[in-house]
């Protein structure tokens, strides 16, 4: 079986990594696998990018050009909207591959064109890192409900018109993807739910599988041992915070960061407690921390990220929207313990005061209140630690999570496999 899988990156940001670290599974699971990218890191021969110069060069061109429409509605430099609309060559690379399964994930920035998915032959499994797919245009929601109907008045266009540019999109969307065959899998139920309740993927197979990742890699290490190998202070406890952009990512609730590190100083840590932050950061920001801090940057390399966060007391996840995040799984999988909200998929990973805790969505002092609790009885770290470790062995395992998705698969080429698509693929069924 031949499996091409498409995302924008193919390592830069969550949903690349996430991506990325399916291919390699299915990879491990003997899975004939290939990787589409818009923007490559490495030089693997399983990963395809633009052939040409041309198109190398035209791909870096692709974000700001899938920003067009929003100039034109005078909403630029709207970060979390995405139009889809400049064409792409992928088709005709599809065809000369001529792949058995199509495996989207995240595919904005201009990488895939909303028309181009509606012309792939093959069947497609489209994997949720957000909820573009199914809205007109944004990736995520947040309270407004119109991608159940069909958009149109985009409270993030700051639009009261109906025929808007999200209804614009959605209705694009609804012409390709109408009668295409696709199956969604959602890393979270929480992501499930609001697909099943969506205008555009109501009806379909939605399927639950959640991340995967290395646990070899991402496993424990001594503490003590990690902290030396980074240069951390052994004397403190250590807190960490890590998001891609940072503070200019809202969902990721660094706007809540700065009101969690004054109560904890009014709790007593200031001299006891240090915050080690990964990600985008500016130092200005961090300079007025009440708690001292360590900035690592972005570790890009996954042996190094595996050791930060064995080296840490607490992980902190203030997600406001999140789907089933690498960062809080990559933490448990570390044996460190996350305090996060109550947002997203993030219930579905953390049980409260068995592997972590949870906080309501917003309330700082209740965040706050779960660090000192972690942070307070050294035991009881360990415990959560202990038990943190033991549901990423039994939920989040790469090779179980490339399983799953390998047995969807084969369950839809069985359902679909026609005398004509068997001439045309030869023996690449099986």
């Amino acid at each position: 079986m031949k499996v091409l899988s498409f995302s924008t990156a193919e390592l830069e940001g969550g949903a690349a990594r996430a991506a990325n670290r399916l291919h390699q599974g299915l990879l491990g699971v003997g899975v004939d696998a290939y990787l589409m990218v818009q923007s490559r890191s490495t030089s693997s021969d399983r990963v395809i990018s633009a052939p040409s110069k041309f198109g190398r060069g035209l791909n870096v061109l692709r974000p700001s050009l899938d920003q067009l429409p929003l100039y034109v509605c005078g909403r630029k430099g709207l970060g979390s909207f995405a139009c889809q609309w400049f064409p792409d060559a992928i088709h005709s690379q599809v065809q000369s591959l001529r792949p058995n399964v199509l495996q989207l994930h995240w595919v904005n920035k201009g990488f895939l064109r909303i028309e181009t998915v509606g012309r792939l032959a093959q069947p497609i499994v489209w994997t949720l890192h957000d909820m573009w797919p199914m809205t007109g245009g944004c990736f995520h929601s947040g309270e407004c409900e119109r991608y159940m109907v069909n958009c149109g008045s985009c409270p993030k266009l700051d639009s009261r018109r109906e025929r808007d540019l999200s209804r614009w999109i959605w209705r694009r969307k609804r012409r390709a993807w109408g009668s295409k065959s696709i199956t969604v899998v959602c890393p979270s139920e929480w992501m499930a739910g609001r697909a099943r309740t969506s205008s555009l993927f109501a009806g379909r197979r939605i399927e639950v599988i959640p991340n995967g990742l290395d646990l070899q890699r991402y496993r424990p290490f001594e503490r003590d041992l990690a902290r030396q190998w980074l240069g951390l202070p052994q004397e403190c406890k250590l807190l960490m915070f890590s998001a891609v952009k940072g503070e200019l990512n809202p969902f990721k609730g660094f706007q809540y960061l700065p009101d969690l590190l004054e109560a904890l100083d009014a709790s007593g840590w200031r001299e006891r407690l240090e915050l080690v932050v990964l990600g985008d950061v500016s130092t200005d920001v961090l300079s007025r921390s009440p708690l001292r801090t360590r900035y690592l940057g972005h570790l890009q390399d996954e042996a190094t990220l595996a050791l930060a966060y064995g080296a840490v007391d607490v992980f902190i996840a203030p997600s406001v929207i999140d789907n089933l995040p690498n960062t809080v799984m990559e933490a448990m999988a570390c044996g460190t313990p996350t305090a996060a909200f109550r947002a997203g998929g993030i219930p579905e990973m953390i049980d409260h005061q068995e592997n972590g805790w949870l906080a309501a969505s917003g309330k700082v002092d209740e965040l706050a209140a779960g660090v000192d609790w972690i942070l307070q009885d050294g035991e009881r770290g360990k415990r959560l630690g202990l038990q943190a470790r033991r549901k990423a062995l039994q939920e989040y395992d790469q090779e179980l999570q490339a399983k799953r998705y390998l047995a969807l698969y084969q369950d839809l080429l069985e359902v679909d496999v026609s005398p004509q698509r068997r001439r045309e693929h030869g023996d690449n069924w099986e």
